[in-house]
């Protein structure tokens, strides 16, 4: 806005909006208006309240900004969110949002003073940053112009508490509506990501991480990672060029630091850390010289909930319990693990070894009269004890005796006397089986006394 411009504006100081805000004064301005202190009437609160500038009020596109900076702002209740409690529109048209009263300063101011900020401050900062953009990136919405001036920093029990502002150029990733067309680069060249400063229009929560990142790199060393002469050189820098390591400008730091900042501000997306709040685990674990494995979001692994060293505050904690990127698209789930499929292949070895060695075990030894040898030829003469020589017939109806079964024995001494007595049953009982089986249908009885004298060997 031009100084005559601002001169011939009429003087918002004094008036009410809406019946119940009043206009104590001017805080401060910027590209898009001004913000004023304010008082709401009926419950003597003090507020804040950002109204869009006149000659934007009739721009297309900053009115479209303006309002999805309140809708999106009012949806996002998060401590480490500013909280915007109404819209409106003044007498003269010009749209206006009502937000939180903050006392402090935003983080450009205080780099400005202070130059760099010391370790411990600069890590809480980043994790409750992280937070907050673990809530947006929940719900689908991506900041996109995250830099140190959209950092508020109020005093609370004598320590910062970051306040995230300006969603005024943010990209709902279900909004059908966009705000500039594929060629105009919506950002701040500083802390553009080379994705961004390539007028990529589809950004991601990667976006968010790389300029919380430059955030960081410029809180601990004093300097923002990438300097031009200009935006041409800037923009460069971003896509092709390495920023120097954080350690090499501030001797002070931990060596560990430079390795966290270094995937964060990795050119290829996928290859930073999964999300906001691991970057800000890793990197507090890594002021404390500690480093933790993450993996990289390609792989579909994460950061272990168990990493030592490494929690954010109850407030936070609370905050981020579900930040999982449910908004974004999900990565296809990986097939069983192949430590559970090794585990139950040793399971059914183990299991068919016991069966193997026990199950024989249970069964009853076979009876010694079901040995039976190949089966002999039908047209064979059946092989039977060699008779004894000269031995007397026996008559027609005279039964058999033991005494004559062991006279037929006889020949058979010499080779039973190798032989203990149960092989020796067995083998008679082999013998038998086979001699008899061809006349078994033809003389059955006489085969009687033959398994009578059988058992009672056995």
């Amino acid at each position: 806005m031009r100084p005559e411009q601002r001169a011939a504006a009429p003087p918002l100081v004094g008036t009410t909006l809406a019946n119940a805000y009043r206009i104590i004064r001017l805080m401060g301005e910027g590209a898009m208006g001004g913000i004023f202190e304010a008082r709401q009437l009926r419950l003597d609160k003090r507020v804040a309240i950002k109204i869009l500038a006149r000659e934007l009020a009739a721009n297309g596109e900053a009115l479209l900004r303006f309002h999805r900076e309140a809708e999106i702002t009012s949806q996002l209740g998060h401590p480490h969110i500013i909280t915007v409690f109404d819209f409106g529109t003044t007498d003269g048209g010009q749209p206006f949002l009502v937000m939180e009263y903050l006392e402090g300063e935003d983080l450009a101011n205080r780099l400005h003073r202070v130059n760099k900020l010391p370790l411990p401050a600069a890590i809480r900062v980043t994790k409750q940053v992280a937070s907050a953009l673990a809530e947006t990136h929940a719900k689908g919405v991506v900041h996109r112009d995250l830099k140190p001036a959209n950092v508020f920093l109020s005093r609370i029990q004598g320590e910062d508490f970051a306040k995230v502002l300006d969603f005024g150029i943010s990209k709902v990733r279900a909004a059908s509506t966009s705000l500039t067309n594929a060629s105009t680069l919506m950002g701040t060249p500083m802390y553009m990501a080379p994705e961004q400063a390539k007028g990529a229009v589809e950004l991601d929560h990667w976006t968010d991480q790389w300029a919380l990142a430059c955030i960081a790199y410029e809180m601990l060393t004093g300097r923002p990672p990438f300097i031009g002469d200009d935006t041409a050189a800037l923009l460069y820098m971003v896509v092709h060029e390495d920023p120097p390591p954080p350690s090499q400008i501030n001797g002070d730091l931990p060596a560990e630091i430079d390795h966290v900042i270094k995937r964060a501000l990795d050119k290829d997306q996928e290859q930073r850390f999964p999300h906001v709040t691991a970057f800000a685990r890793a990197l507090e674990a890594a002021a404390a010289g500690k480093m933790i494995s993450i993996e990289p979001a390609s792989t579909g692994a994460g950061l272990a909930p168990s990493a030592p060293g490494v929690g954010l505050t109850p407030v936070e904690a609370a905050a981020t319990v579900a930040h999982d990127l449910s908004a974004f698209p999900p990565r296809p789930p990986k097939r069983g693990s192949p430590r559970l499929v090794l585990l139950g292949a040793v399971g059914m070895v183990a299991a068919g070894g016991v069966w193997l060695v026990r199950g024989p075990l249970r069964r009853p030894p076979p009876a010694p009269a079901a040995i039976v040898a190949p089966a002999p030829d039908p047209a064979a003469k059946p092989i039977a004890d060699p008779a004894p020589p000269e031995a007397p017939a026996a008559a027609p109806n005279e039964p058999t005796t033991a005494d004559d079964d062991t006279d037929s024995a006889a020949p058979t001494v010499t080779m039973a006397k190798k032989e203990t007595p149960r092989r020796r049953a067995v083998r008679r009982a082999a013998a038998a089986k086979r001699a008899s089986a061809p006349a078994a249908r033809e003389a059955p009885a006489q085969t009687a006394p033959v398994k009578r004298k059988l058992i009672n060997e056995l």
